[in-house]
């Protein structure tokens, strides 16, 4: 399974080679006909060094651009889960400024659907993990990202926060 994420990362998109790629995060994802390689960092743009998220499917050979970012701001964190509940996948991605992405699975499309940001505290801290898990036992799971960064950055030295999708 290792040595064919790495082939996929290596080899995706064709248009972008792999020495002028910085990945930064990398994260399976539940796909019907098996994982969904993400991955996360820079690539060369229009403006420099962009951050992308890109997604790999089960057998493809090339990657499907999900977000390009603003320049010099990478993919640091990507994480998946069931956020709200409903039995469809959930995808967040976490760039350098500590804003985070959140891509909702329609079919087995990925598409963009909110953008969080972090609490005052830790605004400016880059997130480094990000894992869904159920910690109040109802349906769905909630968002738990860890944050850290430089003193002139991230002035809080960083910190974990705890997001909750609205169930109807």
């Amino acid at each position: 399974l290792i040595s064919g994420i790495a082939r996929s990362i290596r080899r995706c998109p064709s248009s972008v080679s792999a020495s002028d790629r910085v990945v930064r995060a990398v994260a399976l994802a539940p796909h019907a006909d098996g994982m969904r390689v993400l991955v996360g960092g820079l690539v060369p743009g229009d403006e420099g060094l962009e951050g992308v998220l890109e997604c790999v499917l089960p057998g493809r050979a090339t990657a499907t651009r999900l977000f390009t970012g603003r320049p010099l701001t990478a993919i640091t964190a990507i994480g998946s889960g069931d956020a709200d509940g409903d039995g469809a996948l959930e995808v967040v991605a976490g760039e350098e400024d500590g804003t985070l992405r959140v891509f909702a699975s329609q079919g087995a499309q990925l598409t963009p659907d909110a953008v969080l940001q972090p609490e005052a505290r830790l605004a400016g801290c880059t997130p480094f993990g990000v894992v869904f898990a159920n910690v109040d036992g109802r349906p769905g799971d909630e968002l738990l990202v860890s944050f850290a960064g430089d003193d002139d950055a991230c002035p809080s030295a960083g910190g974990i926060a705890l997001f909750r999708w609205r169930r109807n």
